[in-house]
């Protein structure tokens, strides 16, 4: 696969979000329906790509300190999609679109850890506290308080479903 050189930062952007659909594993050939054969190599050229074409996301984020964790997460994304853990590498990747583009900002998770790899002790993200829990989970995930509070709401809105539920049918 060869590298395109990008145009602008909105490639780029275009780029981050077609790989955050696409990997690990559902790359399509060209312009078909018909998945690529070395999903692997695809992605790896995927990532090659995004490295490559960095210059415009330099142009926009003017901390040096703040772009090298930038391309610390794209290192741990590329990692956690290697690894299989598809959410992971999906999550981190969102977390870098929101660095870069700040309506699409999400939770901070995973810059401290890039940061602390890259510099070996936080100051971007020294004081940002990380939540424990997931950022998407199901009810499992749930203190005893919360599922009592989430049981109850389910009492009380089963009525409105099951109306609801009639009047479509």
């Amino acid at each position: 696969m060869n590298i395109r050189e990008f145009q602008s930062l909105g490639e780029w952007h275009d780029a981050l979000v077609h790989l955050r659909f696409s990997a690990p594993d559902k790359f399509l050939v060209g312009g078909t329906h018909e998945l690529a054969s070395d999903q692997s190599q695809v992605l790896s050229a995927a990532f090659e790509q995004l490295k490559s074409n960095f210059q415009f996301v330099r142009k926009k984020i003017k901390n040096d300190r703040m772009m090298r964790v930038i391309e610390e997460l794209i290192a741990m994304s590329f990692e956690a999609f290697k690894e299989g853990d598809e959410h992971r590498g999906d999550l981190i990747l969102g977390e870098v679109e929101g660095m870069i583009w700040p309506s699409h900002k999400m939770p901070v998770k995973h810059a401290p850890e890039a940061e602390q790899r890259v510099f070996g002790q936080l100051e971007l993200f020294a004081g940002v506290r990380i939540s424990p829990y997931p950022l998407d989970g199901n009810a499992a995930d749930l203190g005893s308080d919360q599922a009592t509070l989430l049981n109850l709401a389910y009492r009380y809105t089963r009525h409105y479903q099951i109306s609801l539920h009639a009047i479509i049918r």
